[in-house]
């Protein structure tokens, strides 16, 4: 869920409190003001003054949550729409006589397009449940907001930014040098908009997911473990699969010499992890305190 941002005047000071999770909205603000209260002495504020305030703040959320939700709900239709035409084109590649077909099917898991694509369906379908249970008060739902929210914070800006940004740039640079080592003869059964519906759309639905919303960021020490996570299990997948199967994604890997290969994987790591701190830096400063308060938290669990 979105951070929430609230600033009340209260007499001659402010009250700034910050939320993930707008469905506890109400009762986190109470405590805020009860605590402010307690702090600064203002037992004289009238109740109809914070009454006022709680209006205007709710108001102001409730046209964002209604724009995110919006969001959400326009990225999953689309995904909808890219799976459907996806099914009907890996179906007209199976029916074909093309050589490289069976090649293709048979290590459609192995295509780090594909592990991106599960990784952003799963986040926005999930960002979307989230939205619209968090219309509700009702206590259950609240809590599986809140692991919702709690699993989108690791996997957001370490894992699912990086394997974005990794996509577009590797796929669209060697496509250039080297159309036919990005399997170009497929080109006859994909059209061009879903070509770039799985390798270029992906950017800027993340950058809108980025801007409009607001993520904790759990620590470095955390953000990098995910982020390791990703490319060492992609790694372990697909190279004892290529060695031992000759079942390479890409037929540029297949061509790599050992030495070659001995470098071009740390290579990936690297770029993975520049994309990580880009997208962690940007982070911290588009959401300011709101990140910095979530990275306390997160140090403290982890501990």
């Amino acid at each position: 869920m979105d951070g929430v941002v609230i600033v009340i005047e209260a007499r001659d000071s402010l009250v700034r409190a910050e939320f993930k999770d707008a469905g506890s909205i109400s009762m986190e603000l109470n405590m805020h003001i009860k605590k402010h209260k307690e702090k600064q002495n203002t037992e004289n504020l009238s109740f109809k003054e914070f009454q006022l305030s709680l209006m205007m703040i709710n108001r102001a959320d409730s046209i964002k949550h209604h724009c995110v939700t919006f969001f959400h709900g326009s990225v999953v239709t689309y995904y909808v729409i890219v799976d459907f035409h996806m099914s009907q084109a890996n179906y007209q590649l199976y029916q074909s006589n093309h050589p490289i077909t069976k090649m293709f099917l048979s290590g459609n898991t192995q295509f780090f397009t594909t592990w991106n694509q599960a990784l952003h369906q799963l986040f926005f379908l999930l960002s979307f449940l989230q939205d619209i249970l968090s219309y509700s008060n009702n206590e259950n739902y609240v809590k599986l907001c809140s692991w919702f929210d709690e699993f989108k914070c690791k996997i957001f800006i370490p894992v699912l930014m990086p394997a974005t940004f990794m996509t577009m740039i590797n796929y669209w640079a060697i496509h250039f040098m080297a159309p036919h080592l990005m399997l170009a003869d497929l080109q006859i059964f994909y059209p061009p908009w879903l070509n770039h519906a799985v390798h270029t759309f992906i950017t800027p639905i993340i950058l809108g997911e980025f801007f409009i919303t607001t993520h904790s960021i759990p620590t470095w020490k955390i953000g990098f473990k995910y982020a390791t996570i990703l490319m060492a299990s992609y790694a372990g997948w697909i190279y004892p699969l290529g060695f031992f199967l000759n079942q390479w994604p890409y037929p540029f890997l297949e061509v790599l010499t050992i030495t070659r290969h001995i470098l071009f994987c740390p290579l990936m790591f690297i770029h993975g992890y520049f994309w990580y701190i880009v997208s962690r830096c940007a982070g911290n400063y588009i959401y300011g305190d709101f990140s910095g308060v979530n990275m306390e938290s997160s140090k403290k669990k982890g501990k």
